[in-house]
């Protein structure tokens, strides 16, 4: 300890500097005697905090007061003893902000909103002014603003009561975060690729969305929706698609957290998405399939039961979008959302139309997989296929014969290591229907299936126990 204090009053910046590396690589260095050397500590930070001189002691200082806070959660006396150092951290991440030198104080920030959130409150003002300026900043690198939302939001889930007091700062948040939402480029090849995965979660749109759901969920409805409501009225009517998408997904994300507020006006939003499932932009149809299917997800069965009418010729339309097969398999994936939900009276009144057109799909899609390849929207139609097949039950036994044989073939037939996930869906697919239909029907097919599993499970050692096919075979 001796020799930690003497280098941490140095004249040497680089021993200075190695002494805070110290105890915020170690915070519980003192042991028993930290009460003891508590002022000692204290103004050893509070020196290097204001050494201006040599950012890179600030910087360590910053980090060095968080790990030895943070280490010392519970201790409420003695992080009331430190709260005078706030300001002066606050301004050291200023300043690794305007350097743009070293992004890990604004994780420091994290650590103390996610650890000692109340250690902030009397300074949580400054706090969200700084993470907003920076989130505002498009002249930023991505990171550091999503590090700055990232303070922001975990505050709101750790002390939601403190940030909500903060009132004159929600509608600027929640703005941001939506700017961060259309912050997307037109790839006019996303919509016909034979993937549904983003490569970049790292993006700007994926990080707003995910913040936008975990603001919902802590602040709750009351708080949010209203400033929701009014910027997606405006991003809905936009001229650029990137407005629109951003809006749709903007009401997928907020379900959750502003469930009893949205349930209340759910008749005016499902009115609202419904029209741009037809809308001239594909990204845009894919966003209105993803919030009818996260509608019917969040305010299941009474949404299936009240919209219904509306909901399935919307998203049976969507399965005719043959040249954007991203959208035709997303509206086949709202299209489980819808039926997992649904009482069964209500989906039978739609099987034919529903089936007819699965059949259609599944038929050109497993032709076009034998000529091109082509798996993204016959994975997702089998699915569909039997999520509406575990709803119907009975009711499916009339259509069974129309799949089957298919089905089978295909579980026979396309056995390589990429068609993993296809069999396993084939396979969840076989069974769902076989105990819709009942014993007696599906008999005629069990044991050629059952066999076929067997032949899986013994020629395919290897299977991992992550692999689509184990699942299913159980």
């Amino acid at each position: 300890l001796k020799f930690l204090f003497e280098c941490a009053s140095s004249e040497n910046p680089a021993l200075k500097e190695s002494a805070l590396h110290i105890l915020s690589s170690v915070p519980g260095i003192f042991g028993n005697q930290q009460n003891q050397y508590i002022e000692v500590i204290k103004q050893m930070l509070g020196a290097a905090l204001m050494d201006r001189s040599h950012p890179a002691i600030c910087f360590e200082a910053v980090k060095a007061v968080t790990a030895f806070l943070v280490n010392n959660d519970k201790e409420l006396g003695l992080l009331n003893h430190f709260r005078d150092l706030l300001p002066l951290v606050i301004q050291g991440v200023a300043d690794s902000i305007t350097t743009q030198e070293d992004d890990s104080l604004l994780k420091c920030l994290i650590e103390l909103s996610e650890n000692v959130p109340k250690y902030l409150r009397s300074h949580i003002e400054s706090v969200f002014e700084l993470c907003l300026g920076v989130v505002a900043n498009a002249n930023l690198e991505d990171t550091w603003r999503q590090l700055a939302l990232e303070v922001i939001v975990t505050m709101s889930e750790t002390a939601p009561a403190m940030v909500r007091k903060l009132s004159k700062f929600i509608p600027l948040l929640v703005q941001q975060v939506l700017a961060l939402m259309v912050d997307l480029e037109d790839d006019p090849e996303w919509s016909i690729q034979d993937i549904d995965d983003d490569e970049d979660t790292d993006s700007n749109p994926i990080a707003g969305e995910a913040a936008l759901d975990r603001l919902a969920c802590a602040l709750g409805g009351k708080t949010m929706l209203p400033h929701i409501i009014s910027n997606i009225s405006q991003m809905l009517q936009h001229a650029d698609w990137q407005y629109r998408y951003a809006g749709l997904m903007a009401v997928s994300a907020c379900g959750e957290g502003c469930h009893t507020h949205m349930e209340q006006m759910l008749n005016n939003i499902v009115d609202a998405v419904l029209p741009f499932a037809v809308d001239p932009h594909p990204r845009v149809r894919y966003a209105a399939c993803n919030a009818l299917g996260q509608l019917c997800t969040d305010f299941g069965p009474n949404c299936q039961k009240k919209f219904h009418n509306k909901i399935v010729p919307a998203l049976v339309g969507i399965l005719d979008d043959e040249a954007n097969p991203r959208v035709q398999a997303h509206g086949a994936a709202a299209l489980v959302n819808f039926s997992e939900e649904c009482p069964k009276h209500l989906l039978v009144q739609y099987l034919d139309v529903i089936i007819l057109k699965l059949e259609q799909v599944l038929t050109h899609k497993f032709r076009e997989h034998v000529n091109k390849g082509n798996k993204l929207v016959l994975e997702q139609v089998i699915t569909t296929l039997a999520s509406v097949a575990d709803t119907a039950q009975d009711k499916f036994l009339q259509y069974y014969d129309r799949f089957m044989p298919c089905l089978k073939y295909i579980m026979q037939h396309i056995q390589s290591s990429e068609h993993r996930l296809l069999r396993g869906k084939t396979i969840e697919c076989i069974s769902l229907i076989g105990l819709a239909v009942g014993k007696e029907k599906f008999m005629q097919d069990c044991n050629d299936v059952m066999q076929l599993l067997l032949k899986t499970q013994t020629e395919e050692d290897d299977l991992a126990d992550d692999d689509p096919q184990v699942h299913p075979c159980h």
